[in-house]
């Protein structure tokens, strides 16, 4: 009896030792339903997925009720549900939009302290209010219809000198907020470039970049340990040729989603990015800021 004993340990620790990934094999995916994001580590689907197959309670999912149908719903502690449109886990990035379609409403109010996310970028918007009647004298700036009524009409710029000029307008200024954007242009925003319906945030940890680029799948060891692994990556003389095509699917659906100047309106998604429309825009507003400014008063 104590002989098979020692065998029946010696042959668990050994299958210990060439698969460390037993823990996680039971981690199946999960989705919400058909078009929604598939949902593995280091997310979780609560309720349908051990705690083990998350990375901790920051990463939990659920299966959220949005005008009778399911959608993928994350809770941010400080600033309620958003349904997430996308998860890229090679890029650790995640794409939420506001349930209701008012992004711009929920952006106002947005904290992302003791959460796992930051914005891939961050631009300082500042959000004006005026007098709806008075509009007309301002139409180059889209207006945020969820936000305005026919009292009073609101917008948001990133674009410095709109916000110079906007403020000594007697446009009521009503907060400057960090938003997380995707792209580092926006930097260079004309007055109504930047808000959509979706919002990009990610993740620094768990650090899974590297495994999910080479085709694997990040999860924790055990349930007693915070160490995470990779495993189902590919042979070292198949990664070369998996890693180019990743690169290269990568690079096309960055192309794809780059948005264009986009209305501010919740109900209008963005177009694709062009530069020469871009640079058409930007002079375009400059030309008439300088013709208002030189304006005499």
């Amino acid at each position: 009896m104590e002989f098979t004993t020692k065998i029946t340990s010696f042959s668990l620790l050994f299958l210990s030792l060439i698969n460390p990934t037993l823990t996680t094999a039971t981690c199946s995916t999960a989705v919400c339903r058909n078009g929604d994001p598939i949902i593995r580590f280091p997310f979780r689907l609560k309720s349908h997925q051990p705690q083990s197959c998350g990375y901790d309670k920051g990463f939990d999912l659920t299966c959220g009720n949005n005008n009778g149908v399911n959608r993928t719903t994350i809770r941010l502690p400080f600033s309620g549900n958003f349904t997430i449109e996308m998860i890229d886990y090679a890029a650790q990035e995640i794409l939420l939009a506001d349930p209701n379609n008012c992004l711009p409403k929920r952006l106002l109010t947005l904290n992302l302290t003791s959460t796992p996310f930051d914005g891939v970028y961050t631009r300082r918007f500042t959000f004006f209010s005026f007098p709806t009647s008075g509009y007309l004298r301002f139409g180059r700036f889209n207006p945020i219809t969820c936000l305005s009524d026919e009292n009073s009409t609101v917008f948001a710029t990133a674009f410095p000198r709109a916000v110079n000029y906007l403020s000594a307008q007697s446009c009521r200024l009503m907060k400057t907020v960090n938003v997380p954007v995707r792209w580092p242009a926006y930097e260079h925003a004309v007055s109504y470039w930047g808000l959509s319906d979706n919002l990009w945030l990610t993740w620094r940890v768990p650090r899974c970049r590297r495994c999910e680029s080479r085709g694997g799948k990040c999860g924790i060891k055990s349930n007693s340990s915070r160490e995470i692994i990779c495993s189902d990556a590919p042979k070292p003389g198949a990664r070369r040729d998996r890693s180019l095509r990743h690169v290269l699917d990568k690079r096309a659906t960055s192309l794809s989603l780059f948005p264009l100047r986009v209305s501010l309106s919740p109900f209008r998604r963005p177009h694709r990015f062009s530069f020469s429309l871009l640079l058409e825009d930007s002079a375009s507003l400059c030309s008439s800021l300088n013709d208002r400014m030189n304006q005499p008063r």
